[in-house]
């Protein structure tokens, strides 16, 4: 075991995070730990280590806390979190260096049975064929079939009943109660207040 040290963590506000990850706690049986710190954060700047037990939060005792409670003590505790820590008391894991998570996979080798053979092939839609300028002028002329179904194709009687126009729409029903009711020019000189008293 290490020495004891305190550890006081400061921010400006909470949108800089502290830079350090901590697990246990006696819900997990392992006891409340540092187990990372971002060599460039907050708290690495501020004394926090990797393997450091925590002993207590904010002048608290954790040694008996559960993950949650720790984690509540310290997001209660905002932007100034002071930690009593124990140098070492746990051997942290060492952190994978990022670039070698490919070459640290296993590798399996490839027999030639194992390979379907239809693998490589791609998938059966029919050909289809670049249409140029030329392939379109040849079908043109050899007749692409009837132009697109157009609603004055028909004669007024045969269009369907929702075509037809047999009563005042709402468009020609304005315009005529607006031609009768509202003055004739609307220019900068005429206001509402003419027109109420006009009627």
């Amino acid at each position: 075991m290490g020495e004891v040290a305190r550890v006081q963590l400061r921010r400006m506000d909470t949108a800089q995070p502290w830079g350090f990850k901590m697990q246990g706690g006696v819900d997990v049986g392992i006891p409340l730990h540092v187990a990372q710190v971002n060599p460039k954060g907050l708290s690495a700047k501020c004394g926090l280590r990797p393997g450091d037990g925590i002993l207590e939060i904010c002048n608290e005792n954790a040694t008996h806390w559960s993950h949650d409670t720790a984690k509540a003590a310290m997001v209660r505790a905002g932007n100034e979190i002071d930690f009593v820590v124990q140098r070492n008391a746990v051997t942290p894991k060492p952190r994978k260096p990022k670039g070698d998570a490919h070459a640290a996979a296993p590798r399996s080798e490839l027999c030639e049975d194992s390979i379907n053979p239809g693998m490589n092939q791609g998938s059966k839609f029919r050909d289809v064929k670049q249409k140029t300028y030329q392939v379109m002028k040849e079908e043109e002329e050899t007749g692409g079939g009837a132009p697109p179904a157009s609603i004055f194709g028909r004669k007024k009687e045969d269009r369907s009943s929702y075509l037809k126009e047999d009563k005042k729409t709402i468009q020609k029903a304005f315009e005529t109660e607006k031609s009768s009711s509202f003055p004739k020019t609307f220019g900068k000189r005429w206001f509402m207040k003419d027109y109420v008293d006009n009627v």
